[in-house]
């Protein structure tokens, strides 16, 4: 049995994303040499994958459960991403809140990712839905899991940006709490 159409061509692109990932992943000055902002903004595409997607849904190429109405909350994240852009600029809370974030868009495309493989065609066909995924198989939407899907994982990329900010990044010189050991210095004109 030979692997679905969908395979030839995100399988190179997946296999391709890990290596770069897992090649470069103890190294940060790659994750660090993109600014946060756009690395963070990019995740704005995913609101016109979901619109695209709803349009597949109404044509009956795909199923309900992989748009935005079913259980595919990946527009959220889309659209929480200028949101998070501006969180992360507002210090070590907001970056965390980024960090979190980058969390949840990784689960919700392992969410859609896995309903889309077991709603296809195929030997994997394991979600009977109201239509089958037709979309996996057919040439230009087959672009969506083979070139969108691994632009999304580009969340790891982002969680080591943010973790090696986190770690860089200088606690303040001067404590304003007053029991602190060295407490300011007040100086009078």
């Amino acid at each position: 049995m030979r692997p679905p159409g969908v395979a030839f061509l995100f399988v190179p692109v997946l296999a391709f994303l890990i290596f770069f990932i897992a090649r470069f992943y103890a190294d940060a000055l790659v994750a660090l040499s993109f600014p946060l902002w756009i690395i963070l903004g990019m995740q704005c595409f995913r609101v016109g994958v979901e619109m695209f997607l709803h349009q597949l849904w109404i044509k009956g190429l795909v199923p309900k459960m992989l748009t935005f109405e079913g259980a595919n909350v990946d527009i959220y994240v889309g659209a929480s991403a200028p949101l998070i852009v501006w969180l992360s600029t507002r210090g070590r809370v907001g970056m965390r809140l980024a960090l979190a974030w980058n969390i949840l868009g990784l689960l919700a495309l392992a969410n859609v990712l896995i309903r889309a493989v077991l709603t296809a065609p195929g030997p994997f066909n394991l979600l009977h839905a109201e239509v089958p995924n037709r979309m996996m198989g057919t040439f230009p939407y087959l672009f969506i899991p083979g070139f969108f899907v691994p632009l999304a994982v580009v969340h790891v990329l982002t969680m080591r940006a943010i973790r090696s900010r986190l770690r860089t990044a200088i606690p303040s010189a001067v404590s304003t709490d007053p029991a602190s050991p060295n407490p300011p210095k007040v100086s009078s004109f």
